[in-house]
């Protein structure tokens, strides 16, 4: 039977892992480059979404006020962008996410060209043809 020195509740285990991450600075100011995907906006403006490449994703946020009504373009999926901010544990879902302050847009994602290409493809095919 294996040995049980610290039995944690799921929440302190969390709040440990938070305060482990938070004490990092590299993760306090840094920029992360991806494609946008699973974008949604909530009823108060806040922005969820993921960044992707083609061996990763991560989740990140970015809260209404400033950072959101500041910016200089619409998001979309797709978009391959920077986006800068920190990283933190929301201790809730135990999970870790990009607090986004800033997204600057970088072109089209190399990710959604490909399935833009695929879809292109296939439709020349008649892969989508009501018959």
């Amino acid at each position: 039977m294996p040995q049980q020195n610290n039995i944690y509740t799921v929440k302190e285990l969390n709040e440990r892992i938070q305060e482990l991450v938070s004490g990092e600075p590299w993760l306090g100011s840094l920029g992360v480059e991806g494609e946008i995907t699973g974008l949604g906006t909530d009823k108060r403006g806040h922005m969820y979404f993921s960044l992707k490449d083609p061996s990763g994703v991560l989740a990140a946020v970015m809260f209404a006020g400033k950072q959101v009504y500041g910016l200089k373009f619409a998001p979309k999926n797709g978009d391959k962008v920077h986006a800068f901010g920190h990283i933190d544990v929301f201790v809730r879902d135990g999970k870790y996410q990009l607090y986004a302050k800033q997204i600057l847009l970088d072109g089209v994602g190399l990710l959604y060209e490909n399935f833009e290409k695929l879809k292109k493809d296939l439709e020349e095919l008649g892969m989508f043809a009501p018959e």
